[in-house]
Parts: C-alpha cells; sequence; structure tokens
C-alpha cells in the first residue's frame, strides 16, 4: 500500500519495525502485543473491523479502507507530530 501512497502525501511515509517506526498502526483486538504498543507515546492507529465497537483513539481506520482514508489519517498523524515537534518519517 505504500507503493500506492507514494508521492500523495506531504510526507514520505515508509515500513519499519514498530520499535524505531514514529507512527503505529495496531489492531483493535487486544493480545499481549497491542497492549504494549498502547503504553507507548508513539501516535497509534488503531484499526478495527465494522463488526467490533469503534476504538476511543484519535487516529482509526475501519477495515477495510481505502488508500485514500489512510492518507487522510496519516496527514492527521504528521500534523500532530509536527505541532509537537517531532519530524515523521515512518
Amino acid at each position: 500500500m505504500l507503493k500506492i501512497m507514494d508521492g500523495r502525501s506531504e510526507v514520505d511515509w515508509s515500513h519499519s519495525d514498530p520499535d524505531s517506526a514514529d507512527v503505529l498502526m495496531i489492531s483493535c483486538d487486544q493480545t499481549d502485543e497491542t497492549q504494549r504498543w498502547e503504553r507507548s507515546d508513539k501516535p497509534r492507529i488503531v484499526v478495527y473491523h465494522g463488526n467490533q465497537q469503534k476504538p476511543a483513539s484519535p487516529f482509526i481506520l475501519q477495515h477495510p479502507f481505502r488508500v485514500m482514508q489512510l492518507l487522510s489519517v496519516l496527514d492527521e498523524v504528521a500534523d500532530t507530530l509536527s505541532s509537537g515537534g517531532a519530524s515523521p518519517s515512518h
């Protein structure tokens, strides 16, 4: 999906491992891994299925989602990161 998005956002997004990423995409499902990242200071995009309750998170995507929806959320995240002084790169 990152290749489809290339050049459509003000920020160049790339995929990286969670420890070095600036932004995390996590599932709404509660697992040890998602709970670990919930305690992180990194912005999290929570992905949930339509049959699940909408999560209480500032950045959410209902699965399945379109590229333009992802771009919109990523732009919101980039704005949040830039207002906080961080430089988004992932």
